[in-house]
């Protein structure tokens, strides 16, 4: 369910940005009525009809974003973003019959950008950060992109505690062929982030070969077009790794494909755990289910007496109860409505 949290992320992303187009257009079609407005007599079947078209764009856009409304010369509206009457103005009539060079537009765009793990809706040109969106669709859709990110984050901390408690067993026990267990999982991966600048269609695929040894550090590999060698460099890394079609290091390898250009660059970086978690066992022997002390009688025991393992500490395991009790309902229902359980 990792992936349908992400690709609902998304979702609520690209409708967050359907609802700023939504409110930039009505904005635009409320700043040309009142021109009309401020042009006319102020009187007459028009003017009605112009006020009735007024009213039916404002509630459209009351309800894509909150906003308060400030009604001034002939019906002209004015509107602010929030319901405080102090917020950004994004509908100004009395700009849009200002004469002269210096003219203000008669509305201000806004739009949603994502800051860090959140979405934050901007006014202007110059994309200032404003919190007076508090209701409205656009307002749901900036807590539900949360909410996911939220649900994201919980479901990672769940993959790798399940990662550590299942090694943890595992590990504590023999295989069957009396060896010490190895881990089942591994939560590493890495994906690779092209630089905005590369100027190729070059790209590279990331080959995890031993989890174990991959670090928490962002490597860094880019191209050197006059020893068509691509080199690989990290702070955990003693010395660079080079290759020209392939660069390999310890845990993972990369392979490239396309015709680079000198200076394409790449960021490896790790990814979430529960989108790298991994199961590590490739036979069934492996699973190391026998205790690592065992009791057996001697064959030349003539006395009937028996021996019996007792463990001093007993863990009690509490039983799983609802998913509901590992995850905030109302995040799932919001980013995960599709999760079954």
């Amino acid at each position: 369910k990792y992936c349908t949290s992400c690709a609902s992320q998304m979702k609520v992303l690209d409708k967050a940005k359907n609802g700023v187009t939504s409110v930039n257009l009505l904005s635009k079609q409320i700043s040309a009525i009142n021109a009309k407005l401020l042009a006319s007599g102020g009187a007459g079947n028009s003017s009605n009809a112009l006020l009735d078209q007024r009213d039916l764009l404002i509630d459209q856009l009351s309800e894509v974003c909150q906003i308060s409304v400030n009604y001034i010369n002939k019906g002209a509206a004015q509107i602010r973003l929030g319901n405080t009457g102090s917020g950004p103005v994004i509908v100004d009539p009395e700009s849009a019959v200002s004469s002269g060079a210096n003219q203000s537009p008669s509305t201000i765009p806004i739009d949603v950008i994502k800051q860090g793990t959140r979405l934050q809706p901007v006014v202007g040109s110059g994309n200032v950060a404003t919190n007076q969106i508090q209701g409205g669709i656009i307002a749901g859709l900036v807590d539900a992109y949360a909410l996911a990110d939220d649900t994201l984050k919980e479901i990672d901390a769940l993959a790798t505690l399940l990662s550590k408690k299942f090694n943890e067993i595992n590990m504590s026990g023999l295989n069957l062929d009396g060896k010490k267990g190895g881990q089942m999982f591994t939560v590493s991966s890495l994906e690779a982030i092209e630089n905005p600048t590369n100027r190729s269609n070059v790209g590279v695929a990331v080959f995890v070969t031993d989890p174990d040894k991959i670090t928490s550090d962002d490597y860094n590999v880019i191209y050197d077009q006059k020893t068509n060698l691509w080199t690989l460099t990290a702070s955990s890394m003693k010395s660079p790794k080079t290759g020209t079609t392939t660069v390999e290091t310890e845990g993972f390898k990369l392979s490239f494909f396309g015709t680079p250009l000198d200076g394409d660059e790449f960021s490896i970086v790790p990814t979430s755990a529960a989108k790298g978690m991994n199961f590590l066992l490739s036979r069934p022997q492996d699973i190391a289910a026998a205790a690592t002390s065992l009791v057996s009688s001697s064959s030349a025991n003539t006395g009937s007496a028996k021996l019996e393992e007792i463990a001093l500490i007993v863990k009690s395991i509490a039983l799983a109860g609802s998913i509901f009790g590992f995850f905030n309902a109302e995040v799932l229902s919001v980013s995960c409505p599709y999760f079954r359980y």
